[in-house]
């Protein structure tokens, strides 16, 4: 998968996603031994530390004999002949100027929703980081004689807000409010660069599982895993609101299932398809565990600290990924007890 792919772009490849979307591609390269420019993969990561990132990528890949590791560098210049495997780390788009056309753009860019309470000022960061840097993208896209094939944008489940116990497949039409209002911008600003001849995929992607490539749980279990472990975990209120999820690999390979295939194109839902009830999420969690899930999170306590974000904890989707399964696509982790399994086991 991915061999015909010289040149990718991807924006938010420093976080949990991104450096595994990075890992896939170079390292599957390297186990073919791959070397000679005509295999040559160079990954442009779009970031705002350039040089912290760097760093980051030297160290993932330090594991690797040297004729295999990638150079990992922020001069654009030292690509030019070069014919190794390579991570260019920029935080300007016109630094790519000298280097060929990428083959694909993956966006995944966006601070995090759930890190801090939305304020006025925390949902403008959380547009702009999502919108503003997806207009800038396209914007820069029109800029080139030659264009990618293809975009890959991310958005979230929480397109669709909160929907109750009613099923939410691809086409379910969205619940008003700010989660939805986010994604919507989110997506139309990416769906631009189809008017210039781009197949754009859209992930609309649940609450992923897993680990970093260092090890490290990542993801809404690295906050939601440490009270279990010291028996302090339960439900969230009465447990009852529906909670899509999906392990860091399938999402990974969906991403890279759809740079090649043509199949691929538009909104979907990224979800695995065995999406749970908070309580059974919680059941299932402790039993990974092997610990007690008996004291729930009273909402009102969520709604007092979070205030209005608190709805990401409250609310949910009974998603079912009805467009991804008719494509043919196969899960490694399609329950989410061998998802579970496989990050905490």
């Amino acid at each position: 998968m991915n061999e015909n792919l010289s040149h990718v772009l991807l924006t938010g490849g420093t976080g949990f996603v991104g450096t595994h979307l990075i890992d896939r591609l170079l390292r599957g390269r390297a186990g073919s031994g791959a070397s000679a420019v005509e295999g040559r993969l160079l990954i442009s990561v779009l970031t705002r530390e350039p040089d912290d990132a760097v760093k980051q990528f030297r160290q993932q890949y330090s594991d690797l004999d040297t004729s295999l590791a990638p150079q990992v560098s922020s001069d654009p210049k030292s690509f030019a002949a070069n014919q190794r495997h390579g991570i260019l780390c920029v935080d300007r788009f016109d630094q790519l100027a000298g280097l060929a056309t990428p083959d694909a753009v993956i966006n995944l860019a966006g601070a995090g929703i759930a890190d801090k309470r939305w304020s006025d000022s925390r949902k403008q960061v959380l547009r702009d980081s999502r919108i503003h840097t997806t207009e800038k993208l396209v914007g820069w896209l029109t800029t080139l004689d030659k264009r990618p094939r293809v975009l890959v944008s991310a958005s979230a489940v929480g397109f669709y807000g909160a929907q109750g116990d009613k099923p939410v497949t691809d086409d379910t039409a969205p619940h008003q409010e700010f989660q939805h209002e986010l994604c919507r911008d989110w997506e139309l600003a990416a769906l631009q660069a189809e008017k210039l001849g781009l197949r754009v995929f859209i992930p609309r992607i649940a609450p992923v599982l897993g680990r970093d490539t260092e090890g490290n749980l990542a993801g809404f279990l690295k906050r939601l895993v440490p009270p279990f472990r010291f028996g302090l975990g339960g439900p969230i209120s009465d447990g009852q609101h529906w909670m899509p999820w999906i392990h860091v690999s399938d999402l990974c390979r969906l991403i890279l299932t759809a740079l090649d295939d043509e199949h691929f194109s538009g909104p979907v839902l990224a979800c695995a398809p065995d999406t749970r009830r908070n309580a059974d999420f919680t059941k299932a969690l402790a039993s990974t565990l092997h610990r007690p899930a008996v004291l729930p999170l009273p909402a009102f306590a969520l709604k007092l600290g979070f205030g209005e974000m608190s709805r990401l904890l409250l609310t949910g989707q009974q998603a079912i990924p009805k467009a991804v399964e008719a494509l043919g696509f196969k899960y490694d982790y399609p329950t989410l007890d061998e998802a579970l399994k496989a990050v905490l086991g």
